[in-house]
């Protein structure tokens, strides 16, 4: 059962306007059939795969991320999310650096260096091995894992 409205956001599906405001026509449908209201976590798909099918027998409901699990993150994706967590942390680029330094100088053990930030001994050797805090201005280190 295609939609055939003119209305069709490629991410949300098919959207119906009434009364000014936007609907996802996919939510509306479930949520009058199942008469319950979904949750903003939520969304619904077509079981289908067909992308603008609005069939009731169709539509599942499922957690908004879905299609993220187990897809790799592109690395300006991760760059992105690990400024953010950076910049919300008590110590800096350079703190981190001058401590994963001296730990793989063997100048400072990882618990020592970990209780010196306030962190876990795992999140420490997280830093020191380059998975955690890394450096993105660093063209030589990697940026798979």
């Amino acid at each position: 059962m295609p939609w055939s409205g003119k209305f069709f956001k490629p991410r949300q599906g098919p959207v119906v306007n009434l009364d000014g405001k936007e609907y996802v026509l996919r939510r509306v449908i479930y949520e009058v059939r199942t008469r319950k209201k979904l949750a903003q976590s939520e969304s619904v798909r077509p079981s289908c795969g067909e992308a603008n099918c609005i069939h009731p027998q169709h539509l599942t409901k499922e957690p908004r991320n879905t299609p993220l699990i187990g897809r790799a993150r592109l690395p300006s994706t991760r760059e992105k999310l690990a400024r953010a967590q950076q910049a919300k942390a008590p110590y800096s680029m350079e703190e981190v650096q001058a401590l994963r330094g001296r730990c793989i100088r063997g100048e400072l053990t990882r618990v020592a260096a970990a209780k010196c930030l306030g962190v876990s001994v795992e999140t420490m050797e997280r830093m020191v091995n380059g998975l955690a805090w890394r450096d993105f201005s660093n063209p030589y280190q990697s940026l798979t894992a």
